[in-house]
C-alpha cells in the first residue's frame, strides 16, 4: 500500500512500514551489508539511519516496538 504512517512521528512512507522495522530491529546485527542491502531494498546508509531513528524514538509506539523485537531476540537464545 503506498499510504504513508507514522509511527512516533517517523514517517515511514513507502518504503519502511512496522513489519520492516521491527524486523530491522530484529536481524539487523545479523546481516552483512550485501544481505541488508538486498533484504531492505535500500542503501546501507538509509538502512543504518533508520535504526538509528527506531533506537533514539522516544514515543510509546516506538519503546512498544523496540520491547517487542527485544522480546523475540532473547527467544531466539
Amino acid at each position: 500500500n503506498g499510504s504513508k504512517w507514522t509511527l512516533g512521528g517517523l514517517s515511514l512512507g513507502k518504503r519502511w512500514n512496522k513489519e520492516k522495522d521491527l524486523d530491522l530491529l530484529i536481524n539487523f546485527y545479523e546481516l552483512s551489508i550485501d544481505e541488508a542491502k538486498h533484504r531492505y531494498g535500500v542503501s546501507y546508509k538509509s538502512i543504518a539511519g533508520r535504526l538509528e531513528k527506531l533506537w533514539d524514538d522516544e514515543s510509546e509506539e516506538g519503546v512498544v516496538l523496540l520491547l517487542e523485537a527485544s522480546n523475540e531476540v532473547n527467544n531466539r537464545r
